[in-house]
C-alpha cells in the first residue's frame, strides 16, 4: 500500500553495534555497566559503618561462642563435656561434665582481669620437661573446654606448657554470649601478661 518504511541506521560505539531510529535515537541504548559485587560490597559496608551497624555485623559474622559453653569452672577446676557426647553432637548439660585430670599434666585454672574492665577464664596445663610455653588464641567457634582435649594432647606430644584462655564472650569468661573486635585484643593481652607476670612464664 505504499507505507513509508522508516530507514534503520547503524552506528558503532567501541565494539558494539546499535540501532538508530529515523530520529536518530539509539534503539536498543546500552545498559549501565554494573558497579561489580567487590564495588557493592563495599558500598554496603560504608553504608554500615555511617549507620553504626558495622560491629553488629561484624559480631553475627565473626563470632559464634558455642551456646551452651563445653565446661565450667567449679572448686578451682575445669569439668568438660565428654568426647563421646561432644562426638554424638547430641543435646548435653552441665551435669554431664567431667573433672578435667591429668596425671602426665600439672593444670589449673585462672579468672584474669582485663585492661576493659572484664574477666576472662583461662587454663594452664604444665609438662614437666617443659622448655617452651605456647599461648593458645582458640578459633571463633570453640571455647576452652572442648580445646582442653586437643591442650592436653598438644603437651603430652610436644612436651611444652599449654596456656589456653576464653575471648570475653565465650564460656566462663565476662559478658557471656556478647564478644566484640575491642575486646578481643585485650583479652590478649590480658592472657600474655598474666602469663609473664604472675606465673613467672618467660
Amino acid at each position: 500500500r505504499g507505507d513509508h518504511v522508516p530507514e534503520i541506521e547503524m552506528i558503532s560505539m567501541g565494539d558494539e553495534t546499535y540501532r538508530l531510529d529515523e530520529n536518530g535515537a539509539l534503539i536498543d541504548p546500552p545498559k549501565e555497566p554494573c558497579c561489580g559485587t567487590a564495588n557493592c560490597v563495599l558500598c554496603a559496608f560504608g553504608c554500615a559503618t555511617c549507620c553504626c551497624l558495622r560491629d553488629i555485623i561484624c559480631k553475627r559474622m565473626v563470632f559464634a561462642p558455642p551456646s551452651p559453653a563445653f565446661y565450667s569452672f567449679k572448686n578451682n577446676s575445669m569439668y568438660r563435656i565428654p568426647l563421646d557426647v561432644y562426638n554424638n553432637d547430641d543435646e548435653f548439660s552441665s551435669d554431664q561434665f567431667e573433672k578435667l585430670e591429668n596425671k602426665n599434666l600439672s593444670i589449673s585454672v585462672h579468672m584474669v582481669q582485663t585492661s576493659r574492665k572484664g574477666q576472662i577464664a583461662s587454663v594452664f596445663m604444665q609438662h614437666p620437661k617443659a622448655t617452651k610455653t605456647i599461648l593458645f588464641s582458640h578459633g571463633n567457634a570453640a571455647d576452652i573446654g572442648i580445646m582442653s582435649w586437643h591442650f592436653e594432647l598438644m603437651a603430652e606430644t610436644l612436651k611444652v606448657n599449654i596456656y589456653g584462655y576464653d575471648y570475653t564472650g565465650y564460656g566462663e569468661s565476662s559478658n557471656p554470649g556478647n564478644p566484640s573486635p575491642a575486646n578481643v585484643y585485650a583479652d590478649a593481652e590480658a592472657a600474655y601478661s598474666h602469663l609473664v607476670d604472675e606465673l613467672k612464664i618467660d
